[in-house]
């Protein structure tokens, strides 16, 4: 491949001359490319690098050797999140201010003296201190979907349960791991259940059939928008925002049609602290941004985040990791309830039940908080349901069409940049930032997609810009060489032809004839 890339460009350079030619004799320049461009030459340059470039990045997106490929798209994705995050949540509607998550950790048991996992009422005992504080739904993040045998409060906590739902009627859901699996509260009035597992990666509206935990290979991924396939944020959406002019939502959840229902999410993460947090004072000091900051302030943490992902290990982890350890959610510790104020701030919210505890194994990755407990999974996607509603981000379906487009804007700007030799370098420069920034831009705010592999576009470009450069920029390609006024003839100077002396007659010598 070394030895391909400078053939081609050297056929580059010769075709970039002939079109030179070509131009002047069509007359003169483009202006609006600026001194020393022909629009005919720049075009044609670019799409030299397009058929040099898109190609291999196509074969190399196939076979994914060493799954650098693979791992190039998920930091391009990982990298465009957390430089979105600092700014997320910004706007009206706010929906960080209706929702909560009611967290049970090691800490939770030691002040409540159970062990885990509890008896079954103490699950009714925990939905009746929220479900009195008027909140509007409730999800219990646990799977209660099978019956011990040596604990005998389930018929108690049902019957209690029951009686609290009748005083406060409230929507309340328990998780299940597979669609139309009754949890063992499910025959109390109020109570239903959502789907909380699934095989993959981006959040799914409706769970299909090949979505389903233990799915076998060949299942039909067909989606069916019905209730009992929905997940926990498209269930809790509903009952967050079920008509218009609710607080925190940007639309009722009743406009999003059944199509539209099985588009997964792609969850964007946000970094803004919420108002209100009781245990907020402990994580002082640790980089989360106040309900109040500055724009600079969130400026100068997108440039952290910037900086984290440029600089690897070049500096001390420590320094260069701006990873906050406060989630976005509101959240509050089960014990914590037993304080009024504490509970009152469940009031008109969506609460989330989860557990924080070793063993269980309910931890989520993410590119802001990176470790946390699964719940804030389900908190966030329904933050960004409730927050733009059907213009929510989404995976690319065609990813292939996405890198033809940047291959497409990624040639032409290498083009421009390569036609001005005298100011390489900073075009260059000027150009990769660009490639870089440019499809973050237009794939999260017009588009409504996570960014593609910009990164791997950008090394692809700079490695065959790096080896054909010699071959374009050659002294003997006169594109570059020469002003565009003048002939093609003037490239290379002839000097004026000396004329030759004149001839002298020899004398005869003597004895010659006449």
């Amino acid at each position: 491949m070394s030895q391909v890339i400078p053939h081609v460009g050297s056929r580059l350079a010769a075709w970039w001359a002939r079109t030179r030619a070509s131009s002047m004799r069509l007359g003169g320049r483009a202006p609006w490319f600026g001194k020393g461009f022909g629009l005919r030459r720049t075009l044609s340059v670019a799409l030299a690098l397009f058929l040099l470039v898109y190609p291999l990045k196509l074969l190399l997106d196939w076979i994914d050797p060493l799954s650098l490929p693979s791992a190039s798209k998920l930091q391009s994705e990982r990298l465009s999140s957390q430089l979105a995050a600092p700014f997320y949540g910004n706007k009206q509607p706010r929906a960080q201010d209706h929702i909560a998550v009611v967290l049970i950790d090691q800490k939770t048991l030691e002040a409540r003296g159970i062990a885990w996992p509890p008896r079954y009422d103490y699950y009714e005992e925990v939905l009746r201190r929220i479900v009195r504080q008027g909140p509007r739904a409730v999800y219990v993040d646990l799977l209660v979907t099978r019956k011990r045998e040596f604990d005998d409060s389930l018929g108690d906590a049902r019957l209690a349960l029951g009686e609290d739902l009748e005083a406060h009627p409230v929507p309340v859901y328990f998780g299940t791991d597979k669609p139309g699996r009754p949890s063992l509260f499910h025959d109390v009035e109020g109570v239903s259940e959502l789907v909380t597992v699934w095989q993959g990666v981006d959040y799914p509206l409706a769970v299909s059939p090949a979505q389903q935990l233990g799915a076998l290979e060949g299942a039909s991924d067909r989606c069916d928008a019905g209730r009992e396939n929905w997940s926990v944020a498209y269930g809790l959406y509903h009952d967050a925002c079920p008509q218009a002019g609710m607080a925190g939502c940007r639309e009722p959840a009743a406009l999003m049609a059944p199509a539209q229902a099985c588009r997964e999410i792609a969850v964007q993460w946000g970094q803004r602290r919420p108002a209100g947090n009781a245990r907020l004072d402990e994580l002082d000091g640790q980089h989360c941004l106040a309900a109040s900051d500055p724009g600079f302030s969130r400026g100068a943490s997108a440039v952290r985040w910037l900086w984290s992902g440029l600089a690897g290990k070049l500096v001390p982890r420590a320094a260069a990791d701006p990873r906050v350890p406060c989630p976005y959610t509101l959240t509050v510790h089960e014990e914590q309830l037993d304080d009024p104020d504490v509970a009152a701030l469940l009031h008109d919210r969506v609460v989330l039940v989860g557990a924080d505890l070793v063993g269980l194994n309910d931890l989520a990755a993410n590119p802001v908080n990176g470790q946390i407990p699964g719940v804030y999974v389900h908190a966030m996607a329904l933050d960004n349901l409730m927050t733009w509603g059907r213009a929510h981000l989404s995976p690319v379906r065609h990813a292939w069409l996405a890198s033809l487009l940047l291959a497409l804007f990624t040639s032409l700007l290498l083009a421009v940049v390569l036609r001005h030799a005298e100011h390489l370098g900073v075009g260059l420069a000027a150009a990769g930032l660009a490639i870089a920034f440019g499809p973050i831009l237009v794939m999260h705010f017009w588009l409504r997609h996570p960014p593609v592999d910009w990164i791997g576009s950008l090394v692809v470009f700079a490695w065959v810009v790096f080896h054909a450069r010699d071959a374009i920029l050659m002294p003997g390609a006169p594109a570059l060489a020469t002003d565009d006024a003048a002939p093609a003839s003037a490239a290379i100077p002839v000097p004026p032809a000396t004329p030759a002396p004149p001839v002298q007659p020899v004398p005869s010598a003597p004895g010659d004839l006449p």
